[in-house]
């Protein structure tokens, strides 16, 4: 068995990973550098394949030239997992299986790129449903977890030389908030490890931070409670935001507002995540308008402005993006006058890269030097810390553990956990970087 580490072992994003078994090859995720994308001009982000890797916003495959790719298997819906696919998969001639939220997400992305021929290649499966893929005895099947986003998982793939799970990305949560979801199941991945697993790659981008991560229960209490408060104390407008992809936060924020006021969502990627989420039923927003247009955007604000206390805007910008909508509210170049009476509740904590806190920190400096209200901190998040990892490292008791999904500081520390429960660094638990082969 061959591991090929192309992207997300040197920093947060960039995901991909392959897995070679008798020159037959499967590749978990194509992942958007998030940074890299952020950073760039629009008429970057549209560059060739080749600039796009250039630039490392892309993960470099060069190496993969040649193989023969039987299947091309994203784990969950998040740009740094799913981005890069509808230019990447072009190179590969292999069918794209996805749960369903990510097969609709997927299905939008090509229709919005112009790359419709790229759909008859996308292969809808539900989780625990076991496919053969290629012709020397592999198979693949998603294991729900959950994470921030619906429809996440564990990608198993069963060869001949044993099971490799790729758990990227995942929280530990017993009490999640959807309807459509369930806990955690901890029975399959205790009987999963019973079954004997040969290769472990699981993110590590939490990996340093001790205790364990908290259910998303408690931030829809947090949501709850914040908003209710912020009715009652102010005269102004109530602005949320948070991550676009985020359908469990979304509905817990519609949940609290109880119609009491006019809910308002603004942003590209809030149309783009949610209407993929209401075609699949996991959130009702029918009598919630959506803009994204700048014209509109302005025309909306004129209006708010008029009656601050009667509306809710739920918009983009949780992470200070240059381009996102409060972003450029906070700049002023947005027709709206700030004043004290205003609230932003921000319901995310930066992605751990320095351009996301930098970002970040300029968008808050801006809001509070035009006397806007700021409350933070009303987030838990969609990852595994420490403790999460130990207790999926022992219910999986894999015999090999490659960390994922971080630069040296987060995978080092995914490793040296590992190293409590008995691996041996540079052995057992496998440390490697973008690029990097691994023969077992």
């Amino acid at each position: 068995m061959r591991i090929y580490t192309l992207g997300g072992y040197d920093e947060v994003g960039r995901n991909m990973t392959a897995i070679e078994h008798e020159k037959e090859v499967v590749i978990f995720d194509m992942g958007f550098n998030m940074d890299k994308i952020i950073l760039m001009e629009e008429e970057e982000r549209n560059a060739s394949y080749r600039e796009l890797i250039k630039y490392s916003a892309i993960p470099d495959d060069s190496i993969l030239k040649g193989k023969k790719v039987v299947a091309i298997v994203p784990s969950h819906g998040h740009l740094d997992h799913i981005g890069a696919i509808p230019i990447m998969a072009e190179r590969y001639n292999a069918p794209i299986y996805a749960t369903p939220y990510t097969h609709l997400l997927l299905k939008e992305m090509f229709k919005e790129q112009g790359r419709e021929h790229l759909i008859k290649r996308l292969k809808c499966l539900d989780y625990n449903q076991q496919v053969k893929i290629g012709k020397k005895g592999m198979s693949i099947e998603f294991i729900y977890v959950t994470h921030s986003i619906p429809y996440s998982s564990m990608v198993l793939l069963r060869t001949k030389e044993g099971n490799v799970a790729y758990l990227n990305d995942y929280k530990i949560d017993f009490s999640p908030v959807l309807k459509q979801e369930k806990p955690f199941p901890k029975r399959q991945f205790k009987k999963i490890g019973k079954e004997g697993l040969k290769v472990l790659i699981m993110e590590s981008l939490r990996a340093d931070e001790k205790s364990k991560t908290l259910s998303e229960n408690l931030a829809r209490y947090m949501v709850k409670e914040v908003i209710k408060e912020s009715y009652e104390e102010s005269k102004g407008a109530v602005f949320f935001t948070t991550f676009s992809s985020h359908i469990a936060r979304l509905n817990s924020v519609i949940e609290a507002n109880k119609g009491e006021r006019k809910v308002i969502m603004l942003g590209r990627s809030l149309d783009f995540y949610v209407r993929c989420a209401r075609k699949l039923n996991l959130i009702d927003v029918k009598d919630i308008p959506i803009y994204y247009h700048r014209k509109k955007i302005i025309k909306v604000l004129k209006k708010i402005q008029q009656n601050k206390e009667e509306y809710l805007v739920i918009l983009t910008g949780n992470q200070g993006e240059y381009d996102a909508v409060l972003t450029r509210m906070s700049r002023g170049e947005y027709p709206y006058m700030w004043d004290k009476n205003d609230t932003v509740i921000i319901s995310s904590n930066p992605i751990p890269h320095p351009v996301n806190i930098a970002n970040r920190f300029v968008l808050e400096r801006n809001l509070q030097e035009k006397g806007v209200r700021v409350i933070d901190g009303i987030h838990v998040s969609g990852h595994a810390r420490r403790e999460d990892s130990r207790d999926i490292l022992r219910w999986l008791n894999p015999e090999f553990l490659i960390p994922s999904h971080g630069d040296l500081s987060k995978t080092s520390a995914l490793a040296e956990l590992g190293k409590e429960e008995g691996y041996i660094i540079g052995k057992t638990a496998i440390l490697s970087y973008n690029g990097n082969v691994i023969d077992l």
